[in-house]
């Protein structure tokens, strides 16, 4: 089902190495697993990345790199020189990378290294997913997806249940009707949507 073609972003945590240079591992998400509650009111949806995803996604992708709170411009680590390694493993989407040695590299290692930076994001762009109802809650399944980068971020949005302290890309979300005698008017959706940003 391709109904988004805007990066969403999701969190997870990230841990130190015990060498001396600069680096970082962890999961960026695993698989299979649920997320917190997304959305909100009454269009509300859990979210899990199908096993295989990242996999495939690492395949296609020419180029993934690491940033600092998802800002383009502040590099930290990249596939295309080596310094940023990705798989997805029977766990999820692992990272390991090795920070540059620049200004801002420094600052966020510190910053990790003392804890107050422990989450990690991803941005991505669903090619394929799947709605269904079970137990009264909506569930997304991502089953592709093209992966563009990793960052590691103060805030964890994954686990929040709401998106309104990050702002993060869900309101392109449209939460399909499953299962229900009515239909719901997506413009009222996207109306009620703008007004919980403001």
């Amino acid at each position: 089902m391709n109904n988004v073609n805007k990066m969403e972003l999701r969190v997870q945590s990230v841990q130190l190495d015990t060498s001396n240079d600069m680096i970082i591992e962890g999961y960026v998400n695993k698989v299979e697993h649920l997320s917190k509650n997304l959305g909100f009111g009454d269009y509300q949806f859990y979210e899990k990345i199908e096993k295989g995803a990242f996999k495939r996604a690492l395949e296609r992708a020419e180029s993934i790199k690491l940033l600092y709170e998802h800002n383009s411009d502040k590099l930290l680590a990249g596939t295309k020189n080596g310094s940023l390694f990705l798989e997805e493993d029977e766990i999820g989407l692992r990272m390991k990378a090795k920070i540059v040695d620049t200004t801002l590299g420094k600052d966020t290692y510190k910053l990790i290294k003392s804890g107050l930076i422990d989450s990690m994001s991803f941005g991505f762009i669903v090619r394929e997913d799947k709605w269904e109802e079970i137990d009264g809650d909506t569930i997304r399944t991502v089953k592709e997806l093209d992966l563009f980068e990793v960052s590691v971020v103060e805030n964890p949005a994954y686990a929040q249940s709401t998106v309104s302290a990050r702002g993060y890309e869900i309101q392109n979300i449209k939460i399909p009707v499953i299962a229900k005698p009515t239909t719901i008017d997506m413009d009222l959706i996207k109306a009620k949507i703008k007004l919980y940003e403001l």
